[in-house]
């Protein structure tokens, strides 16, 4: 669970410190208005888009305008988040908005740091995550 709590609190970071200050749209779509590019990327969500609220949508929104913009690598990345985070469980998703709040509240060079080392984590081999995990260490 801690590696996904990880995982979340990074979508999380990316998602808000990326776009910050997102507001709902004043046309707030349901799953059938949105395009097929947008269904397809957010499909993880389908299940559950009509009943968010309207700020989540926005947010999911803004970043469906924006990933064609991206490129594969990011793309991917993106994907692959989406993923994570339409698998978590309520309290996980509520773990990882906690987190994210924490984040939020530090002093901008705080959180800057904090990212700096969540993405040197990320570019350690499997193997080297494994180990830090077991030692507590990947916090």
């Amino acid at each position: 669970m801690a590696r996904r709590q990880h995982a979340t609190l990074v979508l999380i970071a990316w998602l808000c410190l990326a776009a910050p200050g997102v507001r709902a749209d004043a046309h707030d779509p349901r799953w059938a208005e949105l395009t097929p590019q947008q269904q397809d990327l957010l499909a993880p969500l389908a299940g559950e888009w009509n009943a968010m609220e309207p700020e989540q949508r926005a947010r999911w929104l803004r970043l469906s305008r924006r990933y064609p913009s991206l490129g594969a690598e990011e793309q991917a990345r993106v994907h692959s988040r989406i993923h994570k985070w339409a698998s978590l469980t309520p309290a996980e998703r509520a773990e990882a908005r906690r987190r994210y709040q924490e984040l939020r509240r530090l002093p901008p060079e705080k959180r800057q740091e904090m990212i700096r080392k969540w993405q040197e984590y990320e570019e350690l081999p499997e193997h080297d995550k494994a180990q830090l995990r077991s030692r507590g260490e990947a916090k």
